[in-house]
């Protein structure tokens, strides 16, 4: 076995070499074709220009340096590992205390308890496991899972086909789309969620930004600070608070939107659910269908009722309400 002690520097340039150990402030370059596999780390590794590092452990004293050209697959990682653009990470795991930062190319690393820092570049099939962070702040980060304890939190790039089952999301900027929450929640403080599926013990709390063709069965919205755009909620619930606005919402499945005080709606369709306005609230533009009720203790402006019933409690308005098909109010 090879030890590269402190204060070395040792260079594997179109060999093939294994169980090398790279002791504190030892230096290990693997470039030019260079292959290094069951590496142990406590100081420094640099993999460039066509080389790979196999099933490298860094230690926590241990950085490894993956830059242009270099692969490192299987790492285990309780230290620092930065990859940089044109370099690519795969199938790693972050442990506690780990960190990975990267512009590059990341397929399939597990966080555990560590955190990986996305400043670019692309991440896929990534899983946020028990108090593991991910923080996306560019790039492209596809098909994410994150478990249950786990967090990710996104400021900017694009975040496509995640799954959150059991973990915390906070986005306060850039894009999610194609988002399964199938357990757990997501915050939205700023940015866009595209094409959310909430299921059954998922909670969506739109607090910022906008939400558009969320899909609600059976799970939890909230526009509390955001607005939502075309939410179809299916024996879920939709809550709309003060100073927010949802618009073009289909219920349908017995599912619910409740319109708090200061809260606005425009072109809701209740197909066979509740819609419940309350006093102080606004809604607009609804057609009510034979399955669907509409509850007014606010304001009512144009419903279409048709076969179905608005009721219009003590303190509640309805104006230019068109009433068809056996309708009731």
């Amino acid at each position: 076995m090879t030890t590269v002690t402190s204060g070395q520097t040792y260079y594997v340039n179109g060999t093939t070499q294994s169980g090398i150990l790279v002791d504190y402030t030892g230096q290990l370059i693997v470039e030019s074709g260079g292959v290094v596999s069951t590496t142990t780390l406590n100081g420094l590794m640099t993999v460039s220009n066509g080389s790979y590092a196999f099933y490298t452990t860094i230690s926590a004293t241990g950085d490894a340096i993956i830059a242009s050209g270099g692969t490192e697959f299987g790492a285990d990682n309780s230290g620092f590992e930065l990859v940089q653009a044109g370099g690519t990470a795969e199938y790693g795991v972050i442990h506690y205390n780990g960190t990975q930062q990267f512009d590059g190319k990341d397929i399939g690393t597990i966080i555990s308890g560590g955190q990986q820092i996305v400043d670019g570049g692309t991440t896929s099939n990534v899983v946020v496991d028990y108090a593991g962070v991910q923080y996306i702040l560019g790039g492209v980060a596809a098909f994410t899972t994150v478990s249950s304890g786990g967090f990710l939190y996104m400021s900017g790039g694009l975040l496509s086909g995640m799954v959150v089952n059991g973990g915390s999301v906070f986005i306060s900027g850039g894009t999610a789309t194609a988002t399964l929450l199938s357990n757990g929640a997501i915050t939205l403080t700023g940015g866009a969620a595209f094409a959310t599926r909430v299921d059954s013990g998922g909670d969506f709390f739109a607090l910022g930004g906008t939400a558009y063709d969320t899909g609600v069965y059976d799970g939890f919205i909230e526009a509390s600070g955001g607005s939502t755009v075309d939410t179809l909620v299916s024996a879920g619930t939709e809550e709309v608070f003060y100073d927010c606005e949802a618009t073009g919402t289909f219920i349908e499945g017995g599912g619910a939107q409740v319109l708090y005080s200061g809260a606005t709606a425009f072109g809701t369709v209740v197909m066979s659910g509740t819609e419940t306005i309350s006093a102080g609230a606004l809604d607009s533009g609804t057609t009510i269908s034979s399955l669907g009720q509409q509850t007014v203790y606010g304001a009512a402006d144009g419903a279409l009722v048709s076969g179905a019933t608005q009721y219009i409690s003590s303190g509640g308005v309805a104006y230019h309400t068109v009433i068809r098909d056996f309708g009731n109010q």
